[in-house]
């Protein structure tokens, strides 16, 4: 009998995109209504502040509100039971990349960019867990395996929660040190095909634990997959970007509001609508976007159609960063506005940029932050005003 595959993992609830998944009352008739608003889409659009497009995703189309909130089935884990996980804070003095995607660090890792569906099921939180359990079997083993959510979702049974009806990240991690989970091979997501047939109906039931492979050949018992422990990562900006760096993906889980439902591109921020609840995703970087807007890099599973489509980051979801992280603090991002052809240019450089600017411009000089060349000498087409990180460039061409 082949032993079963151990490795440590973790959990993450992440406090720096909500400290706390509070989900109050909704009437009946707001439950019944539809969740894509036109009246949502406006608002977010006409602000100029937003940083994201919003639309009408075809993707929750047919959706009430109740419907969309069943897929949100992150359960609160009282304080008292996350006191008992351990929380793990990584130094400061780690040195940490400006942007980071686990898909390009890794990329003989296919499932970091893979997208699910979770169809109706309120499955987000097994998700979550599953797919980062997965991404660091390859990390740390070189094993492309896709481990299965079913497992978890059919089989942890009360210790995790509610099945489709929601469950506990926390507990999710715990199944996988006491139980082990099997290959999606072995025990296949009775959603995975797309929401073609029943397992996409509204109120289909939690599918039952079979504990046995669907192929007959492969048994249960050799499918195992172990984790050594879990453990929480502290809320810090600086501690997550180290944990995800260093050893792959992690799950967070964030209160979801109406207009998120309406996402389309762009940075992810709350502007309109009310709580609808608590979804788990997948954490696979960090970044910041042209408009100078730092984010977080998410996965979510919700089907290849939702999410930011036509870029890089497509099917990704991209939320900002909390308002008191400071990017300098972490990298040597600089911000620069200078003057190109009489018009004030604004850009975003890396250090290792900086060479390939000088050999557009006669003369490059970043100044300490607040310092104002107020008068250009004639001869100077072309000159950087200022630099929010207070370090100094120069040269000559």
């Amino acid at each position: 009998m082949a032993n079963p595959l151990y490795f440590p993992t973790l959990l993450l609830l992440l406090a720096a995109i909500s400290q706390a998944i509070t989900v109050e009352p909704v009437s009946k008739l707001k439950l019944n209504s539809r969740i894509l608003q036109d009246s949502i889409v406006q608002k977010v659009n006409e602000n100029p502040k937003a940083g994201w497009e919003a639309a009408m995703n075809p993707q929750f189309s047919n959706y009430s509100v109740g419907e969309f909130k069943y897929l949100l089935g992150v359960k609160q884990t009282p304080t008292k039971e996350l006191r008992g996980v351990p929380l793990l804070r990584h130094p400061k003095s780690m040195k940490l990349p400006i942007e980071f995607d686990a898909r390009t660090a890794w990329l003989h890792c296919s499932t970091i960019g893979r997208i699910l569906d979770q169809g109706h099921c309120g499955s987000c939180w097994a998700f979550g867990a599953v797919e980062s359990l997965s991404d660091r079997f390859c990390i740390h083993y070189g094993m492309n395996l896709s481990l299965s959510v079913n497992d978890l979702l059919a089989c942890c049974g009360w210790m995790c929660g509610g099945g489709c009806d929601g469950g506990s990240p926390i507990d999710a991690w715990r199944y996988f040190v006491q139980s082990g989970v099997v290959t999606e091979e072995c025990d296949p997501y009775f959603d995975d095909i797309g929401c073609s047939h029943p397992g996409c109906e509204p109120g289909f039931p939690t599918p039952k634990c079979e504990r046995k492979c669907a192929d007959k050949n492969k048994l249960w018992a050799e499918s195992k997959h172990f984790s050594v422990n879990a453990y929480r990562i502290d809320s810090d900006p600086h501690s997550i970007m180290a944990e995800v760096s260093s050893n792959g993906p992690v799950e967070v889980a964030f209160t979801v509001y109406e207009d998120f439902a309406h996402y389309k591109s762009g940075v992810y921020k709350h502007i309109t609508g009310d709580v609808m609840g608590g979804h788990a995703v997948k954490l696979i970087g960090w970044g910041a976007s042209e408009d100078g807007e730092d984010y977080w890099l998410l996965a979510n599973q919700w089907n290849r159609g939702w999410g930011d489509v036509g870029s890089f980051d497509q099917n990704l979801l991209r939320v900002e960063l909390p308002s008191n992280y400071r990017r300098r603090r972490y990298s040597q991002m600089l911000t620069c506005n200078f003057i190109l052809n009489d018009r004030m240019v604004t850009s975003r450089l890396k250090e290792e940029q900086m060479s390939a600017v000088l050999k557009r411009l006669l003369l490059l000089v970043c100044l300490p932050p607040g310092t104002w060349l107020e008068k250009l000498p004639a001869s100077m087409p072309m000159s950087t005003l200022r630099l929010d990180d207070g370090l100094s460039y120069s040269n000559v061409m």
